[in-house]
């Protein structure tokens, strides 16, 4: 193979590289539950072969390697999945994250906090009638 052979095969814009991802807000948050969103702008090069998004309430910036995560397809674009099993009043950090066959890549970390868990609250009030008050 001639030097021109292998220069003409190496075309630098085609760079495979793990893909871009970013994180949007969480939505739709409950005591228990929200809906992460991301969205994987360019697959770097390679077919996505996983993407979700990964959350602690210790860890600042998950990874896959902290073991908690929620998938959400293959493809690139947006995509959104309900997170579950999370505690009430609870501080989560979150991102969303893509995987090809070069690696991971991760958007920026979101925080959000669950809402207050339990039974409602009523506040009852006492009517006093006829009492001459």
């Amino acid at each position: 193979m001639s030097f021109l052979q292998l220069r003409s095969k190496h075309n630098p814009t085609q760079l495979s590289v793990s893909p871009l991802v970013t994180t949007q807000a969480v939505t739709n948050i409950t005591s228990t539950t929200g809906d992460g969103n991301g969205t994987v702008i360019n697959a770097g090069g390679s077919a996505i072969t996983a993407r979700g998004f990964v959350y602690s309430n210790s860890v600042i910036n998950p990874t896959l390697a902290d073991g908690v995560d929620v998938e959400g397809g293959t493809s690139t674009g947006t995509f959104t999945s309900t997170i579950p099993g999370l505690s009430s009043s609870t501080t989560y950090y979150v991102r969303a994250y893509a995987t090809n066959a070069n690696g991971t890549g991760y958007g920026d970390t979101v925080v959000f906090t669950t809402d207050v868990g339990g039974a409602a609250v009523y506040n009852h009030t006492r009517m006093m009638m006829g009492m001459g008050l």
